[in-house]
C-alpha cells in the first residue's frame, strides 16, 4: 500500500501476520508431538515502511523493517530475537548525455548498526541455527541506461 501525501513524496508500507502451525497429531520429532508447535523460521509478524521524496534531481529514501521473534526449531525451544533495520539510499535522478542517462546512488545498510540474525538454518546440527546480518555498510555506484543513437 502506498500514498502520496506531497506530490514529490511518497510513503508506502506493508504488514503481514501468520500463525503457522503444526496441526497433526501425528507429527512428531524424537518423541515429541508437534501439534501446535509454530513452523520454525516464520515469524508471526512483519512490518515495512519506506519513504521516498523527490528534491532537485535527488531522490532521497527510508526504509525501516521490523521483524518479530521466532523459533528456528520444530520444537519451539530456541527462538531468534525481533529486530528493527533501516536503510538510507540516496540517488539522483541521472546525468543525461548523447543517447545515455547516468544514475548515481549512495546507500547506507543497517543504518543504526544492529546485530541481529539475517536468517536462520532450521533445525540445525549442533545448535548452529544463526547467520549473523553484516552491521553497517555503504554502498555507492551508478547504473547507466543506454538509449543507442
Amino acid at each position: 500500500m502506498g500514498i502520496t501525501p506531497y506530490r514529490s513524496t511518497r510513503v508506502s508500507g506493508s504488514y503481514s501476520f501468520s500463525d503457522n502451525r503444526f496441526r497433526s497429531a501425528d507429527e512428531q520429532l524424537q518423541g515429541e508431538s508437534l501439534r501446535d508447535n509454530s513452523i520454525p523460521g516464520l515469524p508471526d509478524h512483519r512490518f515495512s515502511i519506506r519513504l521516498e521524496a523527490s528534491m532537485y534531481g535527488f531522490r532521497p529514501a527510508l526504509q525501516a523493517e521490523r521483524v518479530s521473534s521466532y523459533y528456528v526449531n520444530s520444537l519451539n525451544t530456541v527462538k531468534n530475537d525481533a529486530y528493527t533495520v533501516a536503510d538510507l539510499r540516496i540517488s539522483h535522478t541521472g546525468i543525461s548525455g548523447k543517447g545515455f542517462t547516468i544514475l548515481p546512488f549512495f546507500q547506507v545498510s543497517n543504518l543504526a548498526d544492529v546485530r541481529y540474525n539475517s536468517s536462520v538454518i532450521i533445525n540445525a546440527a549442533n545448535n548452529r541455527y544463526f547467520e549473523p546480518a553484516a552491521g553497517r555498510t555503504f554502498q555507492a555506484g551508478f547504473n547507466i541506461i543506454w538509449a543507442g543513437d
